[in-house]
């Protein structure tokens, strides 16, 4: 120990020289090491805890049903989970230049408008679009996009999530045509009894 009570580890060599009938003592303070050891193992640890976090953050992503997009400022498609080729039926090798004006090529008017509101004042947008397929069908999707900010608070990217909702529309569809079918027997009962 030090005199203010402080330990240091250090290495202690011993040499016996019998010719001479000498002990040699060499001393080598390797409390230096040993911390930067110690702070080497705290931040591999911590990277490893942030790799595993990004990972299943990824994974969890990619698991998702609903298409999970990313897009830069110029509209280039930066990373798109597994649901966005179940959904679109791309492959990953047609997203080499692919831009958001290709996925939203039936877009409703008004949807470039709310795009670029996401990009230049940071606002979020909700609402349905027809999304095309590789072979050029669409289908409709309930979509939100939301700016991703870097940290001077500049949007630089913006994340897509679309859902595949052409089955609730389709249904929704048929309800209502059922819904005027019954009022139409109804208004026809109704004059029918009238006339009687």
């Amino acid at each position: 120990p030090l005199s203010n009570g402080e330990f240091r580890n250090q290495k202690v060599t011993v040499s016996l020289l019998e010719e001479h009938q000498l002990a040699l003592f060499t001393i080598e303070d390797q409390s230096e090491q040993r911390k930067m050891i110690r702070d080497y193992r705290e931040m591999a640890a911590s990277l490893q805890s942030e790799l595993d976090q990004k990972t299943r953050l990824t994974s969890a992503i990619d698991q998702a049903a609903e298409a999970i997009i990313i897009a830069t400022i110029d509209g280039k498609i930066d990373y798109v989970n597994r649901a966005f080729f179940t959904q679109t039926g791309w492959q990953d090798s047609d997203l080499s230049d692919a831009t958001l004006a290709q996925l939203f090529t039936q877009a409703e008017d008004g949807f470039e408008t709310h795009l670029n509101q996401v990009f230049s004042e940071g606002k979020t947008w909700q609402g349905r679009q027809k999304i095309s397929t590789s072979d050029g069908t669409l289908f409709t999707a309930s979509v939100s996009i939301a700016p991703i900010h870097d940290e001077r608070g500049t949007t630089t990217h913006v994340v897509i999530i679309q859902e595949d909702i052409s089955q609730q529309v389709a249904l929704d569809d048929r309800l209502r045509r059922s819904q005027k079918q019954e009022a139409l027997v109804t208004l026809v009962g109704g004059i029918a009894h009238d006339f009687n």
